[in-house]
């Protein structure tokens, strides 16, 4: 009797995650031989503990009826290159376009933030006070994204100009091309981030978290944010959005930033079909493997809906209900080394990134960038914005000239 192999996962990006043991004992339970796999620039980053598990290679053999689920850019790009994946081309499309995004979702008649034509239509909302957002068509984590509040033509040239010419070596490293630049409104509200996994047209949360951003020299930069438990309409949202990008047999992870207005408007801005990242710190003091447990519960669900039940399993615990567990991004609003590195930190479980002598950029808009990360149990009013205000540092922390 002849025995069918089964096909192998290849969780590209596993850096990203952590728990692989659970990761690759969930995917097994779904009929699924794992293999994790990271690019050789990656290795740095890896846990001692989690190195063994992960062979690092720049490219992947997928034999048979294998694929990959990509975790990071690098690995979507691969994979729209090579397109070993099962994910459908409108889901990797709208990872490397928010223009493609807003069209797809639009199309579905869902909500997307209203986008100006040309730079006379977005300076006609600007002189009746209205902010819009400038920002490359194909990049992630706020990389070239201003905050414009001035009618001034030529400062809307200037950042229309840098957004659709900006490169950095992070973009040149994961494969990314700058696509050129867009004008769109700049929504009013309180910004959240979901991981969701789609499984066979079944859906699980993976996290939701509520953000504090702030504005440093005009670009928006996270300051905390806040495990969170979602309400029947952020369900709903993210299932219409999950429908709309993916087809029903197609397995992927799936990240989205999105801004409720006061009104309760519910506005995705942006989308990438793998993990979110930035948030490590905070998921793994979460007393469950966050990842492992959405694979579980979408491999395990008859039903198309979005489950959230293994997740909402953490608000049973009261120190969810009285104060969530947060994440701390210490930041610096002057360019310059660090001078002194004793930051005046939050009690909780604390992580020192830039040391003495080393440099500390003011417009931070990677994970890279941050000064130091507390994960600590806090409540929502502790949260004020003068609480989130003393998370931004300059001196005497930092010296020198400010080049930014």
């Amino acid at each position: 009797m002849q025995v069918t192999q089964k096909p192998t996962v290849f969780i590209a990006g596993a850096t990203s995650i952590f728990g692989l043991d659970r990761m690759r004992a969930e995917f097994e339970a779904a009929g699924f031989d794992t293999a994790f796999v990271d690019a050789p620039f990656m290795r740095p980053f890896a846990s001692a503990d989690e190195t063994e598990n992960i062979a690092f290679s720049a490219s992947i053999k997928c034999p048979g009826n294998s694929f990959i689920i990509p975790l990071s850019e690098y690995w979507i790009s691969y994979c729209i290159e090579n397109n070993n994946v099962r994910i459908s081309r409108r889901a990797l499309s709208a990872s490397r376009s928010k223009e493609f995004l807003y069209n797809v979702l639009a199309s579905k008649n869902i909500d997307v933030p209203k986008a100006f034509r040309t730079k006379e239509e977005a300076l006609e909302a600007l002189k009746t006070g209205r902010k819009i957002i400038v920002k490359p068509k194909g990049l992630h984590s706020g990389y070239g994204v201003e905050i414009v509040e001035e009618a001034d033509p030529a400062l809307l040239d200037k950042h229309f100009l840098c957004a659709g010419s900006i490169t950095n070596k992070a973009m040149r490293i994961m494969n990314i091309e700058n696509e050129g630049a867009m004008l769109s409104e700049f929504i009013e509200g309180t910004e959240f981030s979901a991981d969701c996994f789609f499984f066979n047209g079944k859906k699980s949360l993976v996290r939701l978290c509520k953000k504090n951003i702030v504005s440093i020299k005009g670009k928006p930069c996270t300051a905390a944010c806040q495990i969170v438990e979602p309400t029947p309409e952020i369900v709903s949202a993210l299932q219409s959005w999950l429908d709309a990008l993916f087809d029903d047999s197609d397995i992927s992870f799936a990240q989205f930033d999105f801004i409720i207005e006061e009104t309760g408007r519910i506005v995705p801005i942006d989308f990438a079909a793998r993990v979110g990242g930035g948030m490590l710190e905070l998921l793994k003091e979460l007393p469950f493997n966050v990842y492992a447990a959405s694979v579980k519960e979408a491999a395990a669900s008859s039903r198309k809906k979005l489950e959230t039940d293994a997740y909402s399993t953490l608000f049973g615990d009261s120190a969810f209900v009285s104060a969530p567990l947060s994440q701390l991004n210490y930041l610096s609003t002057k360019s310059g080394y660090i001078i002194d590195d004793n930051f005046p930190l939050y009690a909780g479980k604390q992580i020192i990134n830039k040391h003495k002598g080393d440099y500390a950029i003011s417009n931070p808009s990677s994970v890279q960038s941050r000064l130091a990360v507390v994960v600590a149990h806090l409540s929502n009013s502790t949260l004020s914005e003068t609480f989130v205000s003393s998370l931004l540092l300059s001196e005497p922390f930092i010296g020198g000239k400010d080049k930014a």
